[in-house]
Formats: structure tokens, C-alpha cells, sequence
């Protein structure tokens, strides 16, 4: 993509004069040492104007002005940042390698959205109370599973569906009142390889603690593409490997898909004098502690401001 646009702002036209961006699936940047700004990386050229304005300096990461390029310019970043929950980051534009304060944005990342279940199918054992609705809120109101005797003791399947095919762990809140040396495993379909995955290598996934109500977090344990079908569906198992005894008890409150990271969307935009020679790069930052991010997408874009 090259040449210019503009447009018209009251008394003021703006030219597009240069540009760099960054899309998916995005590249890793580490932050070691909180409250330390490091440079944006991996850019592509977008739009530029030189020599008579600035040059998109893809080389460097940078946008930096030309011989005749000098004036005030509207610059503007927006970043999309894949994260830690609830995690402090920041963002800003640096002049010549020093900090633009107008351009500091900090946000904290949301928590990931929750995705529950669209259908839910018992193959085998005996639903002793609940629906599907009972599982979209930790409430106290179980789905609540007998065991059926031979093998397997009970076996659960639950679709779920991610529009984005992102989320990447199982959460189940509930308990299980059997016994120490009965097996209930959760595993994962994979279209791939047509099979359940495992979702850990243990014996049993869910422990019998009557009466105890707890949570569990599941990591996809392979590829994550491989479990999501064309419509954006996986599907989950939770079953009782071993023999069953009809006095035994499943009990789910809540389960859900989650992402284990949040996607985090950051910008700002000041008007700044420069001169031929002068550049701008963009960093980013952790006020509190380290991080690893992963950029998502981004641009960076510089704008002449002409008196009209």
C-alpha cells in the first residue's frame, strides 16, 4: 500500500502521510523489568510520502521525518495486546528516544469471557436433578449425575461454541462424592486426530471430596486449532473410566470455555512539532511486573497538519 489520503477538519486538512501496522497472529514482546518502556517490533510498511514528507522506516520500526518534511503532525497508535488478566499495561510514543507524556495510555486487561456450555448429552448414568441452565452460574444449584454400575460409571459430553475459536481452558466448579479409587476423566475432542485428548496425564482429574465444593482449570492439552470444528465448536468428556456404584454422586455448578489471556485494545493521538531528522517509534510498558504480551495487531501513523 503507498501514496496518500486526506481529509478535511474545520479550518485544518489532515494528509495521511505515513504509516506502519502490524497484523495477526502477532509477535511476541517481552517486558522484564516493570515501568521500563521496550520498542514495538516486526512492523510493516503501510502508507509514506518521501522524500518531501516522512518515511515509513519498516527497517527500524520507526516513522521518521524527510528533508522537507518538517511542521506539526497529528500521530496516532492503536494497539490490540493479548495478556494476563487483570494486568496493568501501558503504551506511548517516543520522539528521538524520549517519552511523548501526552501519548501515555495505561489500562488494565479484562477478565476473559466465559463461555457456556449449548448442549449438554449424559451417555451414560442418570440425572438425578438439573438442566443445562443450571450450569451458567456458580449458585449452588447442581447438575447432579448417579453413577450407573460397569463401565464406564457415567459418561458426559458438552458442546461449547467460540465464535473466535480463542478460549483454550475448561473450567468445572462442583465436587464429586464417591470414591478415592474411582477414575473421572475430562478430555477434549480432537477433529484432527478424530479422539479424545486427555486434558493431564494423572489417574483421575476430579478427586472425591464429599460435601466439598471446588474448582478446576483445564489446559487444551495440543494444538488448539485441532479441537475446534467448522462451526467453531469443541467438544468436552468427562467420564467414570471405572466401574460405578449407584450411590455415588457427580455435581457441576458452573463450567465453562475461558481464554487464559485477555485481549487488551490501547490507543492515543497528540499533535507534535518535528523537524527533518526527527523520528517516532512506539513502546510499551508493565507499571507493576513483568509480562509477556503478544501483539495482536497494530499501527502507528503520522499526519501533516496544513493551515488551510
Amino acid at each position: 500500500m503507498s501514496g496518500s489520503s486526506s481529509r478535511s477538519y474545520g479550518h485544518f486538512i489532515y494528509a495521511a502521510l505515513a504509516s506502519l501496522f502490524q497484523e495477526a497472529p502477532g509477535s511476541e514482546i517481552i517486558l522484564p523489568d516493570p515501568g521500563t518502556y521496550y520498542k514495538w517490533s516486526n512492523s510493516t510498511v503501510g502508507q509514506q510520502s518521501a522524500p518531501y514528507g516522512v518515511i515509513a522506516d519498516s527497517a527500524n520500526d520507526r516513522l521518521l521525518v524527510a528533508k522537507k518534511g518538517g511542521g506539526n503532525y497529528l500521530i496516532n497508535y492503536n494497539a490490540s495486546i493479548e495478556i494476563d488478566p487483570n494486568q496493568c499495561f501501558g503504551a506511548a510514543l517516543f520522539k528521538n528516544g524520549v517519552l511523548i507524556p501526552s501519548t501515555i495510555q495505561r489500562q488494565t486487561s479484562p477478565e476473559p469471557a466465559r463461555i457456556h456450555a449449548d448442549s449438554i448429552s449424559l451417555v451414560v448414568g442418570d440425572l438425578v436433578t438439573g438442566s443445562i441452565d443450571n450450569l451458567k452460574i456458580q449458585d449452588g444449584v447442581f447438575y447432579e449425575i448417579a453413577e450407573k454400575t460397569g463401565i464406564p460409571g457415567f459418561s458426559l459430553l458438552m458442546t461449547f461454541t467460540d465464535g473466535e475459536a480463542l478460549s483454550d481452558i475448561f473450567e468445572f466448579i462442583g465436587d464429586y462424592d464417591g470414591s478415592a479409587s474411582h477414575q473421572v476423566k475430562g478430555s477434549v475432542y480432537n477433529n484432527t486426530g478424530t479422539i479424545f485428548d486427555n486434558f493431564t496425564l494423572f489417574d483421575a482429574d476430579f478427586a472425591s471430596l464429599p460435601s466439598i465444593q471446588y474448582k478446576k482449570r483445564f489446559t487444551f492439552p495440543g494444538t488448539l486449532s485441532d479441537y475446534y470444528n467448522n462451526d467453531k465448536e469443541v467438544i468436552i468428556k468427562i467420564e467414570h473410566e471405572t466401574s460405578g456404584n449407584t450411590n455415588h454422586r457427580f455435581y457441576m455448578d458452573e463450567i465453562a470455555i475461558v481464554r487464559r489471556k485477555s485481549i487488551l485494545n490501547i490507543s492515543a493521538s497528540d499533535i507534535i512539532p518535528l523537524s527533518p531528522g526527527d523520528y517516532i517509534d512506539l513502546r510499551f510498558f508493565c507499571p507493576a511486573n513483568s509480562q509477556t504480551v503478544i501483539v495482536k495487531d497494530a499501527n502507528l501513523n503520522i499526519i501533516k497538519k496544513y493551515n488551510s
